[in-house]
């Protein structure tokens, strides 16, 4: 089922955006999050990256808490090149800071429900603007949270639990 009703998590709200300007460029501001070198990300030949974007992600324990706010990070969705328990190439989601340093990594787990979620667009459509997926985060001794990841357009939106949900399926 890829319909999902999304539940109440469409109006509460997040403090994200809100301008009515359609959002596209909303992690765009901070221009300076992006001077390290990209090239630092690969010095591990071990796994392939299926996608790079920034995102604003924000994270709870219990359903009933508010969300916590991270703030805009660098997030990569890595893959395994080769399978190192020798059946499946585990993928992993990495948020890193401005400073480059890993703030969420969480490996992709059997049965994880991957969410997407919408915003209430001043005319009244519906837009993609996020996907919400329980992690297990290894940046925080493995707490298991509720992680929503709010990424500024739709098509990233769309791939990004395009990636998940296939590669959750593998798993």
């Amino acid at each position: 089922g890829d319909g999902g009703d999304g539940g109440d998590n469409n109006d509460d709200d997040d403090g994200c955006d809100g301008d009515g300007n359609g959002g596209d460029d909303e992690y765009g501001a901070d221009a300076d999050a992006g001077d390290w070198d990209d090239d630092e990300w690969f010095d591990d030949d071990t796994e392939e990256c299926l996608m790079r974007c920034k995102v604003k992600f924000f994270t709870k324990k219990d359903p009933t808490d508010p969300w916590g706010d991270h703030g805009v990070n660098h997030m990569e969705l890595l893959r395994e090149k080769v399978a190192s328990d020798g059946k499946t190439r585990k993928v992993r989601i990495i948020c890193r800071n401005s400073i480059g340093k890993a703030v969420l990594n969480a490996g992709l787990y059997k049965g994880m429900s991957v969410v997407v979620t919408e915003k209430k667009k001043p005319d009244g459509s519906q837009v993609k603007n996020g996907v919400i997926a329980n992690l297990f985060n290894a940046a925080e001794e493995m707490v298991k949270k509720t992680t929503m990841f709010r990424l500024g357009k739709p098509e990233d939106v769309e791939k990004l639990h395009k990636y998940l949900t296939e590669s959750v399926a593998q798993l």
